[in-house]
């Protein structure tokens, strides 16, 4: 099912007092984040789908990527 980007903002500076920085700073730190996670799943069989433009996100379970010898 996939989540809403300011819920994922929400959850990324829920200890933050002032609520984190501004909407664009956070952003450019969560597509940072995002690339690097997308980097690390690859070949995993998790993908992370953009779901609209900016709006939402989910994992996706795929087969596993197999290495041919």
């Amino acid at each position: 099912m996939p989540v809403p980007t300011d819920r994922i903002f929400d959850v990324m500076y829920e200890v933050d007092p002032k609520g984190g920085p501004e909407a664009q700073a956070i952003y450019a730190a969560f597509k940072v984040s995002l690339c690097r996670l997308q980097a690390r799943l690859k070949g995993s069989g998790v993908m992370i789908e953009n779901v609209g433009y900016r709006q939402e996100y989910r994992l996706v379970l795929t087969q596993r990527e197999v290495n041919a010898a």
